[in-house]
């Protein structure tokens, strides 16, 4: 939500930079398009004061504020295209000493006929095609298209030279559709905005940090504002000023990182600078931090006055310390992705020493996705980057969906329209076309180890593992606490990837919260799956229905042991179980349910659960022939480990059919109970660390002693520790 939030002040900054101009507002605010300027412009600045002012607080899950901030980063972007349109067509005129896009200031008989003139010329040109130089340029009046081509003699050579003409009446529409576009969403985002809590939480967002090293091997498009930014750096332009501030602002995904990443490792800017220094901003705008990072980069000279290191604690001197060592020298410093700067006061504190050098043509490089920041910083016009341009664009996302060097042998009969019509969608955005282009190569996969589910800004969507119909093997799905509803879970079409074999569901641990069941019910695997692992998931709600799996992994479910007889019900088919730090967990003694009634399970793991045999005190429940023990007799392996509520060795009396049996720090444990003949086919048997905790006495001793009188185990297939 941030980074919509951010991409929509920015560009309502735009349009207020664009109404800004006096011309253009004299247009936008002239009598004939009955327009309220004013009240216009002033709820445009109040919106942007309340989207600055809502930058960083918590608004996620209003998905509401979201679909209206996607309609209002839409209009606003129309918006400056059609100024930049009236703005072109104003210059025009001052050029040729005309007045065709002149304001209509009043309701002067001048400016009545100008209006009437150009409604004319619209209208007849619509009747009457032939009073146009050709059926196309006929074509673009008729649709209202204000960018009209006409023919002109170009002078000497007797050519045409096209020259874009003004259509007064279908500017004026277009105009004033989208800044009434803009103005009714005024109310209504202003409206969410305002009730967003005083007190709300502040989202304190985690960025992947950057570095100067380049990412992306080719700069895709971008080449005109490269070769002028590059020139600027090393040419005249800043060469006369000790130190210039350039800032490079866009939305998130537009490439600044990529852009600057090129520009800092050209060949020609590092000729050109002595010192380069790429630090990384983000959210934490602190000056004394940054001010020690900086210095760290910066190569220390010899006889240094003061010696600083990056534990300095004193701001005075670090900043005397970098004034001292860049004294003579030419500077690049890049100060990337800043998110906020406390005020112009930190700003400036932060800049002090990189004003006191000899030399000058110095430079710092700010990249930004807020405007007000680029404001506030820059001492030279911006360079804006928006998307890249239909043709760059395809072409990098071909790169990124495809190997470099060649491209699949049906791409151009069945692929090519599909990538483009994809592409359209992305709206020129490279960090668009990186991660679906990642999961155009996931597509690809037959086998994925890891899929995280999208959060905040790192990880993908669930509906873009659901495309990757032919996985199989082994998968493990994390921050599976971002999905809220079955609809959500849903979207990952689990259940249709037969080709599965073991799934991972990872919840986080520090963000634990009941789980319903409707998500877990739209997480279902295939039917055929046979191993399957809920980790972390809480606190669960419901009960799960896995008939077909054999192996299960639970661990650190909050879950009682009532409702867990219920879930094993949905496991008939379980022969491996592990349990691992459930610790709220009871193993409840019933007739049919818990443990004894899986009939074929073969392997029992329990760690650090401490709980799970708080209602076996004796070992079994009942007696004769109606005794009930904790696990079914047709259990082959045992790995009991720190569970304190195992008392009594009587709890594994009827497991004559033991093959592997591993008991570790089990303290409270005694040889109650204790059946010689669960040995008879132990081929392994280890126990560890075993002393009651009141008597310091371990058990490993008695039971030694035991298993050598029963003389069932052959030597060498135990091991008894302390």
């Amino acid at each position: 939500m941030a980074t919509a939030i951010g991409a929509a002040s920015w560009l309502v900054g735009k349009v207020l930079n664009k109404l800004s101009d006096d011309l253009v507002s004299a247009y936008v605010a002239s009598s004939k398009l009955g327009l309220n300027y004013d009240l216009i412009n002033t709820n445009l600045l109040y919106m942007q004061g309340l989207l600055h002012a809502s930058e960083n607080k918590d608004v996620s899950s209003d998905h509401g504020l979201h679909g209206l901030l996607e309609k209002l980063a839409k209009k606003a972007d129309e918006a400056e295209d059609a100024l930049d349109e009236l703005h072109y067509f104003i210059i025009q005129d001052q050029l040729d000493g005309t007045r065709e896009a002149a304001p209509d200031l009043g309701d002067g008989l001048c400016s009545y006929a100008l209006h009437c003139s150009h409604a004319a010329r619209h209208t007849i040109g619509n009747w009457f095609p032939c009073f146009c130089c050709s059926r196309t340029q006929d074509a673009d009046f008729a649709t209202g298209n204000p960018h009209n081509v006409t023919k002109s003699d170009s002078g000497n050579d007797g050519g045409c030279v096209a020259k874009l003409k003004f259509d007064r009446v279908a500017m004026s529409n277009k105009i004033k559709s989208v800044i009434e576009g803009i103005h009714n969403l005024c109310d209504p985002v202003s409206d969410l905005l305002n009730k967003i809590p005083n007190n709300s939480t502040v989202v304190t967002i985690k960025r992947s940090p950057t570095g100067s090293t380049v990412s992306q091997d080719k700069l895709f498009g971008r080449s005109v504002i490269f070769e002028k930014t590059v020139n600027a750096l090393t040419g005249g332009t800043y060469q006369t000023e000790t130190l210039s501030v350039l800032p490079i602002v866009g939305p998130g995904g537009m490439g600044k990182t990529t852009f600057t990443q090129h520009l800092y490792n050209d060949k020609r800017v590092e000729g050109h600078f002595t010192v380069k220094v790429w630090v990384c901003v983000s959210t934490d705008f602190d000056v004394l931090k940054l001010t020690r990072q900086i210095l760290s980069c910066i190569p220390a000279i010899e006889e240094e006055k003061y010696k600083c290191t990056i534990e300095t604690t004193s701001l005075d001197q670090l900043q005397k310390s970098i004034a001292e060592r860049l004294k003579s020298k030419r500077f690049l410093i890049v100060l990337d992705d800043i998110w906020k700067c406390n005020s112009e006061a930190d700003w400036k504190n932060l800049l002090s020493p990189f004003t006191k050098g000899e030399s000058k043509g110095n430079m710092v490089l700010v990249t930004t996705r807020f405007p007000s920041i680029a404001q506030m910083v820059e001492t030279t016009d911006p360079i804006e980057l928006g998307g890249l341009e239909p043709n760059d664009f395809f072409t990098l996302f071909e790169a990124c969906i495809f190997d470099r060097s060649k491209l699949p042998g049906n791409y151009e009969d069945d692929l090519i329209d599909v990538a483009k019509d994809i592409a359209r969608k992305l709206k020129g955005s490279p960090l668009a076309a990186n991660t679906v282009g990642r999961v155009g190569k996931m597509k690809h996969l037959e086998e994925l180890k890891e899929f995280r589910v999208k959060k905040e800004n790192d990880g993908f969507e669930l509906k873009e593992l659901g495309e990757l119909s032919g996985l199989g093997g082994e998968l493990s799905i994390y921050s599976l606490e971002t999905v809220r509803s079955k609809a959500d879970a849903g979207a990952a079409k689990l259940k249709n990837k037969g080709n599965l074999k073991e799934l991972r569901l990872v919840w986080s641990k520090a963000e634990q919260q009941p789980i319903d069941g409707d998500v877990l019910e739209g997480l279902h695997p295939p039917n055929n799956i046979r191993v399957l692992g809920i980790i972390n998931p809480g606190e669960l709600c419901g009960s799960l229905v896995f008939r077909s799996v054999q192996n299960l992994h639970i661990e650190e479910l909050q879950i009682t042991g009532e409702l867990f007889s219920e879930v094993l019900r949905s496991f008939p088919a379980l022969s491996q179980l592990s349990i691992t730090k459930c610790e709220n967990l009871t193993l409840v003694p019933v007739e049919d349910g818990g443990l004894w009634d899986l009939k074929m399970l073969q392997s029992f793991k329990g760690s650090g659960c401490r709980k799970l045999f708080s209602g076996w005190p004796m070992g079994e429940i009942g007696g004769g022939g109606r005794a009930i023990k904790p696990f079914p007799t047709s259990l082959r392996e045992l790995d009991i480990y720190k569970e304190p509520s195992m008392r009594s060795m009587g709890l594994l009396s009827n497991l004559t059919s033991l093959t592997r049996l591993h008991l570790t720090h089990c303290r409270e444990l005694t040889m109650d109970g204790f059946n010689p003949l669960i040995t008879v086919n132990l081929k392994k048997l280890q126990v560890h660390t075993m002393y009651r905790d009141e008597a310091g006495i371990s058990i490993a001793g008695n039971l030694f002693s035991k298993v050598a009188r029963s003389k069932l185990m052959r030597a060498g297939s135990f091991d008894l520790g302390g």
